[in-house]
């Protein structure tokens, strides 16, 4: 899990969305002010990393959350997050590749106030 974790880190930090939002691990700090962008595996996994003899599939989630007024904010951040993940195939090595897949996406008006956009994709790894 750990590869594919650093492997959607380095996809985002290579990509023009890091020099507009901030990217966090499941939560972001408390303190943290949106918008910024959340990642986390949404499949039910403990391990540390995925052991398949060649093929693997996950569930990650990437949300992008918003305090405007309007959801238009969460709309575009989450219209830039496809364009940077959408079939997009990261680079980890030791894995011949991983692929991301855009299945369900979600906008949620949040009851602290602005927006929550959650995008799922169904992860697919293809190991040595």
């Amino acid at each position: 899990m750990r590869r594919l974790l650093k492997g959607i880190y380095d996809q985002f930090n290579a990509s023009t969305l890091a020099a507009e939002y901030k990217l966090h691990y499941a939560l972001a700090p408390q303190e943290t002010e949106p918008p910024y962008i959340t990642f986390r595996l949404i499949t039910d996994s403990t391990d540390s990393d995925f052991d398949c003899n060649w093929w693997e599939s996950c569930v990650v989630q990437i949300s992008a959350w918003s305090t405007a007024d309007s959801s238009i904010e969460a709309l575009e951040m989450n219209r830039k997050i496809r364009v940077v993940f959408d079939d997009a195939t990261l680079t980890v090595p030791e894995w011949f590749f991983i692929h991301m897949l855009p299945t369900v996406g979600n906008l949620v008006d949040d009851p602290d106030g602005g927006w929550h956009y959650a995008q799922d994709y169904r992860v697919e790894i293809v190991t040595p």
